[in-house]
């Protein structure tokens, strides 16, 4: 794959940016490509040579942030199959990598039913759970795994969500903690 110069990176992360900013402020379904060139200070022509129109910026958008996640995944799927990564360390570097990409996060989680971006979310993570979890609650069976890895991962990304969608103002080191104090306590259900 061909890569990118420096001058459309700018680009797309300016149009990312004028994306998220209008969100704030426009309602998704009024977002133009007229709109969206104005807060990014490009003409027409240049977003159209990376995107056909809003719907395929908001597709791009959401590729691109799924493939970064899982591609930032893999290194705790490899690490739990050699160590225990504790819940603590896990939300503390995945709440970081949400707040890298916080524009991206931003647009999937304001652009797309919510449902999907947690569906998204929770099936990225689902490697590390398949590893991780029969080796720590070795006495239960998997349909009691499978509960609880819905169950809390269904609200943990659900927090998610709203924290992005609130701006988090809360400190990735506070959330991570308050997190990790949710499932450690919640796990009780497999002890």
């Amino acid at each position: 794959m061909k890569q990118e110069d420096q001058r459309i990176k700018l680009t797309k992360l300016m149009i990312k940016q004028a994306m998220a900013d209008l969100l704030k402020t426009t309602p998704n379904d009024k977002i133009t490509i007229s709109l969206l060139c104005e807060k990014a200070q490009i003409n027409r022509g240049t977003f159209y040579s990376h995107y056909k129109d809003i719907n395929d910026l908001r597709t791009k958008i959401k590729t691109e942030f799924s493939d970064e996640l899982k591609k930032f995944i893999v290194p705790f799927v490899l690490k739990t199959r050699k160590e225990t990564v504790t819940t603590y360390d896990f939300f503390y570097q995945i709440l970081g990598f949400f707040k890298q990409n916080a524009n991206s996060a931003y647009i999937v989680v304001c652009t797309r039913d919510e449902d999907n971006f947690v569906d998204d979310v929770i099936s990225a993570v689902r490697d590390i759970v398949d590893v991780a979890y029969p080796n720590i609650f070795k006495e239960k069976d998997a349909l009691d795994i499978e509960l609880y890895y819905e169950y809390v991962s269904g609200g943990t990304v659900s927090v998610l969500a709203n924290r992005i969608k609130g701006g988090c103002l809360i400190p990735v080191e506070i959330l991570a903690e308050k997190l990790n104090n949710i499932i450690v306590e919640t796990s009780n259900y497999l002890m």
